[in-house]
Parts: C-alpha cells; sequence; structure tokens
C-alpha cells in the first residue's frame, strides 16, 4: 500500500503555524484495534514553516532584557535581530547562522557571528545568553514531539522567507 498526505496552514497550539506538510510513504503497517496505530515506512516527510509564522511565534517568546525580536531568512542562513537592555542602554544585535539538525528531531543555530550596532559593544556573557536562549526556544518550537508529527529530520534547507526540513 502507498500513502499520501498533504495539509496547508497547520496550527498546533502554541507552535508556529505549518505552512505545508507533505508525507508520503510506500509501506504501510495499521494495526485494526480500537485506537490502533498507522505506521508509514519508507517515506519521506517535508515541513515548511514561513519566516512571518516564525516571527508570529518569536514575538510571544520572553527572553530577559531582550525585546524586539525579529527573524529573517536568507538562501543558507538565518538571522535574529533584536535588542538587549544592559542597564539603561539597549543594544542592538543581530546574530547570524545556520540552521542544523540535533538528534534528529528539533533544530539549532550554529555557526553564528554577531554583530551590535553603535559604538557600545556587547559583553560576550550578554551574547552568549541570548544565542542560547534563541536556540532553546527554536529547539522547543521545531521539537517533532511537541508536534505530534513521527518523523525523524533529516535536511535543513534555508531560502528567503521561509524553512524547510525534510526527512528521509
Amino acid at each position: 500500500e502507498s500513502f499520501e498526505f498533504t495539509a496547508r496552514g497547520v496550527e498546533l497550539g502554541t507552535l508556529p503555524r505549518i505552512e505545508l506538510i507533505q508525507i508520503s510513504a510506500t509501506d504501510i503497517s495499521h494495526y485494526s484495534t480500537p485506537g490502533g496505530t498507522v505506521s508509514l515506512h519508507d517515506g519521506t516527510a517535508e515541513i515548511t514553516i514561513t519566516e512571518g509564522d516564525m516571527n508570529c511565534a518569536l514575538s510571544a517568546i520572553n527572553i530577559d532584557r531582550v525585546t524586539d525580536l525579529k527573524l529573517r531568512t536568507y538562501r543558507d542562513q538565518i538571522s535574529i535581530s533584536g535588542k538587549q537592555k544592559l542597564g539603561p542602554l539597549a543594544i542592538a544585535f543581530s546574530l547570524k547562522g545556520t540552521l542544523q539538525v540535533e538528534s534528529g528531531s528539533r533544530l539549532q543555530m550554529t555557526d553564528t557571528s554577531l554583530e551590535v550596532a553603535g559604538l557600545i559593544p556587547m559583553p560576550a556573557i550578554a551574547a552568549n545568553y541570548v544565542r542560547d536562549e534563541l536556540n532553546k526556544w527554536l529547539g522547543e518550537m521545531t521539537d517533532t514531539a511537541r508536534m505530534s508529527i513521527p518523523v525523524t529530520y533529516r535536511i535543513v534547507k534555508l531560502e528567503p522567507g521561509r524553512v524547510m526540513v525534510s526527512s528521509h
């Protein structure tokens, strides 16, 4: 038996809206008992989340002393900018890097570089704190266990305006 499924505009609780989910499989096992499960084998899954939907989710998080967060995607690169409050000052920053699959179930930002606007440098401890908190959010937001989608991420692809994750 084979199986194909496509869904658009999927909303799963507090997670960002998923623009597109496509799942296909050529080997299906199902159990006809009440509450039984369906297992898909030899298949692929692709999930697309838009930059706008990720920004909506990002606006709902609370990182101590960090404001005005905005995410942008480019070909093979992601940027998250915002302001870090240090005393009476608000230091504008931009973290840039790539996304990689961690443990097959979540995404993490790696190879990060930090750019700071203005003359006042951002202390390394503050930059590391912001990066770690954003990675914590990104990992939780993309965790397949929270989405109840039984896939293992293999490849993440960044394009202008969207993130695409596939499983094979």
